[in-house]
């Protein structure tokens, strides 16, 4: 009998979480009017971003030697 119950128990809720989960569906894509519309400068017009130094040789990332440690609050 407890096994019917637990059986039964358990069809419910995943048929349930199953019609949430199909319910909850748009049923296509939402199309929403323009706010403003804006333009960029062309490419050739923009400044290049000016070259950092970065601790990457040769495209390898190194690796972090000590990693970060994350503390409960």
């Amino acid at each position: 009998m407890k096994r019917v119950f637990s059986f039964a128990l358990f069809v419910l809720v995943s048929l349930s979480c199953i019609l949430f989960a199909q319910s909850s569906s748009t049923s296509g894509p939402e199309v929403a009017q323009c706010i403003h519309h804006d333009t960029s400068p062309p490419l050739r017009d923009i400044p290049e971003a000016p070259i950092t130094h970065s601790n990457w040789q040769d495209g390898i990332v190194p690796l972090l030697t000590n990693p970060p440690r994350f503390e409960d609050q």
